[in-house]
């Protein structure tokens, strides 16, 4: 009896250690995963904060930069957000930091998506048409990473919240997750900021002119108004349905050297405007351009105004706008 007490109490002493050890294996494992975790959502924190800088700082101090050097470099820090968002994506997170998890990846998203916008906003910012809405959707994406840093906050909260209720050490300084894409100063909400920011930078119209004749004009009879097919002249009205407006524009490279970045626009009376940009004409190419037109009023008679932007080294401008009056039926 006392031999098989003995057994029984070494077997539940075995029993007992085992647990103790599988327990231990586990514990140890989940805390790796919280402290893997941290580790790389430091490390994406880092990177993110130095890409907030490098875009900010080349807003506010452009140095000189060209209309297309500057387009370049916003395009350039779009694709390494895109990058963040990726590895914030495939973040290993525990179960428990799961819902702060889905806000970290929600943050980048709207990060990636604000970057984007002012991407594209940027080249028609820069120009002499729409200039002013674009600059004013610039400011507008402003708010779209405010909002991300905001989100970040409560997911960054989160995450040490569970790390304190685990048990789990962390030390802030050396492994900081927190990071604040849009700076506190100066007001990157207000529209005149964003202007003045933008001022820094040399427009297109600034840079040197290749050598050789440069020009652009409208197809004479090449400006359609659809549906219908009407070719509008300079001065000469028309008649045109208002349901389903839309402008079809050849444009012609008459110079010697290929144009890119070439703004095509039009302006309705009351207000109504749109453009397109055709990214390169080779010389002696015709290019053509879909403009849909809003604002058209059935029963009215407006002026439209269709315009090819000029462009560095051009000096003959007179058959790059047309204007005439349609009335809608």
């Amino acid at each position: 009896m006392v031999r098989r007490a003995v057994a029984v109490g070494v077997g539940v002493l075995i029993l007992i250690l085992l647990v103790l050890g599988v327990r231990g294996c586990l514990n140890a494992r989940k805390e790796r995963s919280f402290e893997n975790y941290v580790s790389d959502l430091s490390s994406i924190a880092a990177e993110t904060q130095n890409l907030s800088q490098q875009f900010f700082k080349r807003l506010q101090e452009p140095g000189g930069l060209s209309a297309l050097e500057f387009e370049a470099e916003v395009k350039a820090d779009r694709g390494a957000m895109e990058g963040l968002l990726d590895r914030a994506e495939n973040l290993d997170a525990p179960d428990e930091l799961s819902e702060a998890q889905d806000l970290v990846v929600l943050s980048y998203e709207l990060r990636r998506d604000a970057l984007a916008t002012i991407s594209e906003l940027i080249p028609i910012a820069l120009g002499d048409r729409g200039a002013e809405k674009a600059i004013q959707g610039i400011a507008d994406e402003m708010r779209t990473l405010l909002a991300s840093d905001v989100l970040y906050g409560k997911a960054q909260e989160q995450i040490e919240e569970e790390l304190t209720a685990q048990e789990i050490a962390y030390d802030a300084e050396s492994e900081p997750i927190s990071t604040q894409f849009l700076p506190s100063e100066p007001n990157w909400l207000d529209v005149d900021e964003v202007s003045g920011a933008l001022g820094g930078t040399s427009s297109a119209s600034d840079e040197e002119a290749a050598p050789g004749l440069h020009g652009l004009g409208l197809v004479e009879g090449g400006v359609l108004l659809q549906p219908a097919g009407a070719a509008l002249a300079d001065g000469v009205p028309v008649t045109a349905a208002a349901d389903g407006a839309e402008l079809e524009v050849q444009i012609e490279n008459q110079g010697d050297n290929d144009e890119s970045d070439v703004i095509v626009s039009y302006e309705l009376q009351g207000g109504s405007n749109g453009e397109e940009t055709i990214d390169e004409i080779a010389a002696g190419e015709i290019a053509t351009v879909n403009l849909p037109i809003e604002g058209a009023e059935s029963g009215a008679a407006q002026e439209l105004t269709v315009t090819v932007e000029p462009v560095p080294g051009e000096e003959i401008e007179e058959n790059n706008t047309l204007t005439t009056e349609v009335t809608w039926e």
